[in-house]
């Protein structure tokens, strides 16, 4: 496969990370300039917590002076079955495009067709080395991208998943079972070709990663357990820009026209943004809600985002009779997000599975309660009573916790406000400089 390198087309009105509504705090020139490659999967234009982590971090480290161009291996297929329309795989799948607020980012994407795409990746950095420049440092979000980088300066990994803990993370991460130890029990229901085969690839992946980045401490604890060496591995929370996100009922341009009336006689109006699928347990929370409705009047749900299960969530709520409490208003922009959560009185986060998303640092920075499943990873940052209202991801039990958060509307404010300022003392933009030291190689711990 060859793979010809198109001059990056300039987009018009140009992608950007989620636009604050005030203007971002000023950030200060590295000492010295990196020429960074940055592999990710997710990424605009696509919607999503993963795209605006990764877009999030590109911008910090471009304003910070660095050169940064970005490789995306795409999979059009798994995008369609994702719902996304025509024009946005068109314009996600170009083969060479430029991103950031002042257009200054070139973008390339490798089409994904379910065979390896090292062949590919190394082909494609080969090219890139000669167009921009050797780089410096080269950043994977991804393990198995790993290989195709073996010649690269320094190797960075940065793990949103337990993908070097657990062979079937991609494949049915639901059915996962791990133990204390580390070892997961899904090498049972696996040959032991396939496992040879997978503990081969990490092996691998050790050995040439200079370091591997994890932002959750419950996978921190796993990758040691999994034998990546301690002085390679680096635990970087997350981060967001609290100071984006505040006020109450503001309105952005594609809003409906109807929404300051769906909440206006509210007592509580909860709130859901994300995408609705099984993995977030949106049935589940519809559910619990449609329960709460019957006997509290004062009680709306406001549904922002789509996803394969929105049919399904919304001939249950025409089943319960109670379509006008409860509001889905579908994807909306990432820089109209602060806006819409100023119409939640308290969000929901109730996955079984992966609860430590970015839209609930959202939710958080703007000030709101959440009611929310205690998952690994939320350890410290979600205690009951004080940041969130905990509880299993039960119908029953999200229920009662709507109940209680409904019926304590002093208790709601209170704990949203202590939940902005633990994201305002540990998810703040200090937490970027810490990800850029371990780029450069200047982070001892």
């Amino acid at each position: 496969m060859t793979i010809e390198l198109s001059e990056p087309r300039r987009v018009h009105e140009p992608i950007s990370a989620p636009r604050p509504t005030r203007t971002p705090a000023p950030v200060d020139r590295a000492p010295s300039s990196l020429r960074i490659l940055e592999v990710c999967n997710d990424f605009p234009p696509t919607v999503g917590g993963s795209e605006t982590h990764n877009a999030s971090e590109v911008e910090f480290l471009r304003r910070r002076g660095h050169q940064v161009c970005v490789v995306v291996p795409r999979a059009p297929e798994a995008m369609r079955s994702a719902g996304y329309d025509e024009s946005t795989i068109r314009r996600a799948c170009e083969p060479a495009w430029s991103w950031s607020v002042d257009g200054s980012v070139p973008v390339y994407n490798i089409r994904e067709t379910g065979r390896s795409t090292v062949g590919p990746l190394y082909r494609m950095w080969r090219r890139l080395s000669r167009r921009y420049g050797p780089f410096d440092v080269v950043v994977v979000h991804r393990a198995h991208h790993v290989p195709a980088f073996f010649r690269a300066s320094r190797l960075v990994l940065t793990l949103h998943y337990m993908e070097m803990v657990c062979p079937m993370t991609f494949i049915d991460y639901q059915a996962c079972g791990l133990e204390p130890s580390g070892r997961c029990a899904c090498y049972a229901t696996r040959s032991r070709w396939r496992n040879a085969k997978w503990h081969a690839r990490q092996r691998i992946t050790r050995r040439l990663v200079d370091a591997v980045v994890t932002k959750y401490p419950h996978i921190h604890e796993k990758l040691l357990h999994s034998g990546v060496p301690a002085d390679k591995l680096h635990r970087v929370p997350n981060w967001i820009d609290a100071g984006g996100f505040g006020g109450r009922r503001v309105r952005w341009p594609s809003m409906p026209d109807d929404l300051p009336a769906f909440g206006r006689d509210a007592s509580c109006v909860f709130g859901y943004l994300g995408r609705l699928s099984p993995d977030k347990s949106t049935v589940a929370m519809l559910d619990a809600f449609l329960r709460v409705a019957r006997n509290l009047d004062g009680a709306r749900l406001l549904i922002v985002g789509d996803g394969e299960e929105r049919a399904a969530l919304e001939r249950m709520t025409a089943a319960s009779g109670l379509t006008d409490r409860v509001r889905f208003i579908g994807s909306i922009a990432r820089r109209d997000v602060p806006a819409a959560l100023s119409f939640f009185d308290c969000g929901l986060k109730v996955s079984a599975y992966d609860n430590f998303s970015w839209s609930l640092l959202e939710l958080m920075a703007a000030g709101l309660p959440v009611i929310a499943t205690a998952e690994p990873g939320t350890d410290g940052l979600m205690v009951d009573g004080e940041t969130a209202f905990l509880c299993d991801p039960s119908p029953t039990s999200i229920a009662a916790a709507m109940e209680r958060a409904f019926q304590q509307p002093e208790l709601r404010r209170r704990v949203g406000d202590q939940a902005r300022r633990t994201i305002e003392r540990d998810y703040s933009q200090r937490n970027l400089l810490r990800y850029e030291a371990v780029l450069t190689g200047d982070n001892g711990s």
